[in-house]
């Protein structure tokens, strides 16, 4: 009887994890918001993501122009609103102000321009433009600022793409070219460094394996002795309560998302205590112990991070063949109704941040990166969850599952769902490994601060 009631209770947690995850990916009600906030911010970070794309395209157009056309043509699928097809529109305009990057920019903002008029249309800016593009002599500047205020780099790089010789916005497109140059060459060493880094990781990875096949690796594991059901619990309670705050930050207000974050890692730290488990059982159950020392296993974790780099990249390449597969169905005029959102670039807020934000932000988002998301999503998926999810089963399977869990509840979208629970997978096998979220938490914050740096230095 007491396992049959076990059994029942473990379903209701299922059943709440299940809809937590749902609610996270549709999020119905962000529509009742009197303003749509969610797409506002959509479209910020479609125009960051945009941005890092024209400069590096702007680069490549000042050192290997071969293969341009095709990548400039790809872009254009993204306008499909007045600011991304500006954004769009300036690019090929910077690019080639005088010959096919002007008309192909004229066509653009032509294109826009027939499209309906609704109370999301910004007709002033599309008219605007289509004057920098055919009488920019005619614009006044009132007009040209409110272009700049509206478009911010894409202004910029739109007013001086055809500015007179030895005028100051020719030096500002001189500075905006030498500036792209310099993303492609940092685009270049990182890849060049990710390659690098990807072949020492596929070595380390089989000396891992092969290690573990001749029992010369052990695998810390979960203290399968403490109780998996305190953990699935508190893991369903923590998403609940992440879902009713982002609820509440819709129709009360947004800093309470922010609050119950806090609020949601309290409930869950506390509920295995509610359920009778002492404070040191409790923690080691979500893997705060300090294994072979704090050091050490830091040390861990950046050797376990390049170990799991083959894992991360065939997450990667899933994501990006689904990408590639949505872009050619938008580009072929697929009717499939998500077909062009679904191609639109696949980010994270973090972009618009950065790329809106200073100093101050850029700190901030490096400590919400690698400080904070690190503690509370390792604590999450790879303590509780994974605690929970060992009991029953394998570590591959649990590492999997929790992955995919991982992935669902991040704001990316669901075509970077194989990357994201690649990443996952790989923080969990870290977390096996060293029977401790120290080794985890480091490979975590080391990947999100080179991703947050890297963003940095091609925004700034």
């Amino acid at each position: 009887m007491a396992e049959s009631g076990s059994k029942k209770v473990a379903a209701v947690w299922w059943c709440l994890i299940i809809a937590s995850v749902a609610l996270i990916i549709t999020s119905p009600w962000h529509a009742w918001a009197p303003v749509d906030t969610t797409a506002a911010d959509g479209e910020r970070i479609k125009l960051a993501v945009m941005e890092m794309q024209g400069r590096f395209l702007i680069g490549a157009s000042q050192t290997q122009p071969v293969g341009l056309e095709e990548q400039l043509a790809e872009i254009e699928i993204w306008a499909t609103t007045d600011q991304t097809a500006v954004a769009v529109a300036a690019i090929r305009f910077f690019i080639d102000p005088q010959g096919n990057g002007k008309w192909r920019a004229l066509a653009v903002i032509n294109a826009r321009l027939k499209e309906p008029e609704d109370d999301k249309s910004n007709r002033q800016l599309l008219e605007n433009v289509k004057m920098v593009l055919t009488e920019s002599d005619q614009l006044k500047d009132g007009e040209r600022e409110q272009i700049r205020k509206q478009m911010g780099w894409f202004g910029d790089i739109l007013l001086t793409a055809n500015a007179a010789e030895n005028s100051p916005e020719e030096k500002e497109a001189e500075a905006i070219k030498v500036k792209a140059v310099a993303t492609v060459v940092i685009v270049g060493f990182l890849a060049l460094a990710t390659m690098g880094i990807g072949l020492l990781g596929i070595g380390m990875l089989t000396i891992g394996l092969l290690m573990l096949k001749n029992q010369k690796l052990y695998l810390a594991g979960v203290n399968i002795e403490i109780p998996a059901q305190p953990y699935l619990g508190a893991f369903a309670l923590y998403l609940m309560t992440m879902v009713i705050a982002d609820f509440l930050s819709v129709v009360v207000h947004p800093l309470i998302s922010i609050v119950g974050m806090f609020v949601s890692i309290g409930i869950a730290f506390l509920w295995p205590r509610m359920r009778g488990l002492g404070w040191r059982e409790s923690l080691r159950g979500f893997g705060w112990c300090r294994g072979k020392g704090i050091a050490r296993e830091m040390g861990a974790g950046i050797i376990g991070y390049v170990a799991m780099t083959p894992v991360f990249a065939l997450g990667l390449a899933s994501t990006l063949i689904l990408i590639f597969i949505s872009g050619w169905l938008a580009k072929n005029g697929s009717n499939l109704g998500e077909t062009v959102q679904a191609a639109e670039p696949v980010s994270h807020p973090v972009v618009a941040w950065i790329a809106d934000g200073d100093w101050k932000v850029n700190l901030a988002v490096i400590f919400l990166a690698s400080g904070l998301a690190p503690l509370f999503e390792e604590t999450m998926f790879r303590g509780a969850l994974y605690q929970a999810l060992r009991s029953r089963w394998n570590f591959v399977i649990s590492g999997f599952i929790s992955g995919v869990i991982f992935a669902a509840v991040h704001p990316q979208g669901l075509l970077a769902i194989p990357a994201l629970t690649a990443m996952g997978f790989g923080f969990a096998i870290i977390r096996e490994w060293r029977g401790t979220l120290i080794a985890s938490m480091t490979a975590h914050a080391v990947h999100n601060g080179i991703l947050i740096c890297t963003l940095i230095l091609v925004l700034s």
